[in-house]
């Protein structure tokens, strides 16, 4: 290569390294339109349009247009030379909305989203304070370390499936106890904080007297703010559906008999009278709902008639106990599909002037039924729940909005299995009742899935929530290390969409201690403010979640 060549191959490398430097420091390109763009002026006078988030001056004046134009939508105008911004700042937090692609400021209203922009502090607010499409994120942690509940005098019981709801100030909890191999008996307990039962030794039901062995299971507990409602299954002589009300205090509960008609006696031991033979045999995992100051309990069960096991709904006064009419009869078979396994506890929720029904088939698909009240039922109603590339579908968890008694929105949190993942996340998805229809299109009945859990193919499943003023509180056990127990939060929007609202958390202190099942959420009068009970087989334990 002769020594001009290699002049003219230097100077070549030179100038590429010199335009690589250029779009690598300064990322300009030539234009054509000039229009609403940030210029720069390269040394021989070509004009380059810089990219919006560089310190760029306008070409002849050299007018410094703002160090950070993506956030305030400046741009040059060529035609008076001066700086412009193309569009608003309502509520003057600096932040703009620009009226080109850019969208800094997510919320511009005044003054509501003064606080609002990229870079604020994130709080429990419900809002995406910083921008980053995320609510609420860094601010929730649990709080000091799992608390174990007192046994009372049962110090060799194993407990299991705790209930928990708020009964302000305390916290409410029914349980199975295992006192004996042939013995397993239902408590309940008030909780105070910290973690210290008033009373752990009080007996829901004990069974006839003269009995030696009892076996009651499958107890859940709700409340409407002024006393409690705990249905379970006694196994003594056959199955039976049991329930009844009590009132919130640390001495023995007050309880009632369902009217199938019952003798009744004040605190244990309670004594009801045989299940009706007209009833469905076989009952089986009731859940109980209510809303704050409702005038009954309404209780979805699992059992069989003529050997067709199918779903179940009655309702009991709330005041009484007794059996409220439901369509003309004690209860309403909400129409499950003949031959099909009913693999979960069914769920319930109180909603728009009447009630929303949730149960699993045969792990493959959710059904759900809205009944309102002023209506006769009709089985026909129901609708399959069953999204694309979703299978083995568990412990489905129907919320509704407890201070709204009028929305007609509810969420169903489930676990099931999505694409190729080998086991179920947990999930949440939002129901617009009022077009829960066979022949109404998915798109205007369900929002979009939001996935809860982040278990990476460990086994997510046992879910618990609750729903109070602007927020859903999920609490859930996964097998990721060992078997451990997480909250996470997320925010009802009024589209329906619903939105994370608090990073996961981990209630767990080790990968050999506190390892859990079967937890249950409450909300303690505040959507910034749980408590999270579970068991481990042996123990019970709490743990509070808030935002710090």
């Amino acid at each position: 290569m002769s020594k001009e060549n290699k002049n003219q191959a230097v100077a070549l490398v030179i100038i590429l390294i010199t335009v690589a430097l250029c779009v690598f420091a300064y990322r300009c390109y030539f234009v054509v339109d000039f229009d609403k763009k940030m210029i720069f002026p390269d040394l021989d006078g070509t004009t380059v349009v810089c990219e919006e988030n560089l310190d760029c001056r306008c070409e002849a004046g050299g007018t410094n247009c703002g160090v950070n134009p993506i956030y305030d939508c400046a741009y040059c105008d060529l035609d008076t030379n001066t700086c412009s911004h193309n569009g608003t700042d309502n509520d003057g937090d600096g932040w703009w909305v620009c009226t080109d692609a850019r969208q800094p400021d997510c919320d511009d209203r005044d003054p509501a989203g003064f606080s609002v922009h990229p870079g604020a502090d994130e709080t429990a607010n419900l809002l995406d304070d910083n921008c980053d499409s995320v609510i609420d994120e860094g601010v929730f942690a649990a709080v000091s370390s799992p608390a174990a509940v007192g046994k009372g005098s049962c110090t060799d019981c194993g407990w299991s499936g705790p209930v928990a709801v708020h009964t302000s100030p305390n916290i409410s909890v029914v349980w199975e106890s295992d006192e004996d191999v042939s013995v397993k008996r239902l408590r309940t307990a008030e909780i105070a904080f910290p973690a210290t039962p008033q009373s752990t030794d009080q007996y829901i039901y004990v069974g006839p007297t003269g009995t030696s062995t009892y076996n009651m299971s499958d107890p859940f507990l709700a409340t409407r703010g002024t006393n409690l409602a705990a249905a379970w299954i006694d196994h003594l002589g056959g199955k039976k559906l049991q329930f009844a009300l009590y009132e919130m205090n640390p001495g023995a509960p007050a309880l009632g008999c369902a009217t199938w008609p019952g003798t009744q006696t004040v605190g244990p031991p309670l004594v009801c009278s045989a299940y009706p033979i007209t009833w469905p045999a076989n009952p089986a995992t009731p859940y109980v709902a209510a809303r704050p100051s409702a005038a009954e309990y309404a209780v979805a069960f699992v059992g069989e008639t003529a050997s067709v096991e199918d779903v179940f709904l009655a309702r009991f006064s709330a005041s009484t106990g007794n059996l409220t009419s439901s369509d003309g009869g004690d209860f309403i078979a909400l129409g499950a599909t003949s031959g099909a396994s009913i693999t979960d506890r069914p769920t319930v929720a109180d909603a728009f002037g009447g009630y929303v029904v949730g149960w699993v088939e045969n792990g493959s698909a959710i059904k759900l039924v809205y009944w309102n009240k002023s209506s006769a039922y009709d089985s026909t109603k129901v609708v399959t729940y069953q999204p694309a590339e979703f299978a083995d579908f568990r412990d489905p968890v129907l919320v509704a909005s407890q201070s709204d008694p009028g929305q007609d929105l509810a969420y169903l949190v489930f676990a099931a299995r999505q694409g190729t993942d080998s086991q179920p996340e947990v999930y949440a998805v939002s129901i617009r009742l009022s077009t829960l229809l066979p022949e109404s299109d998915p798109g205007t009945v369900f929002g979009p899935v939001l996935r809860i859990s982040e278990s990476r193919d460990r086994l997510s499943a046992d879910v618990s929530a609750v729903w109070y003023d602007n927020a859903i509180g999920i609490a859930w056990s996964d097998r990721r290390s060992g078997r451990r127990i997480y909250f996470r939060r997320i925010a009802d929007l009024e589209d329906g969409s619903g939105m994370l609202a608090s990073d996961e958390i981990d209630l767990s202190e080790s990968d050999t201690e506190f390892q859990g099942q079967n937890p249950s959420v409450v909300a303690l009068a505040s959507d910034t403010h749980y408590a999270i009970i579970w068991s481990d087989g042996t123990d019970m334990f709490i743990r509070q979640v808030e935002a710090d």
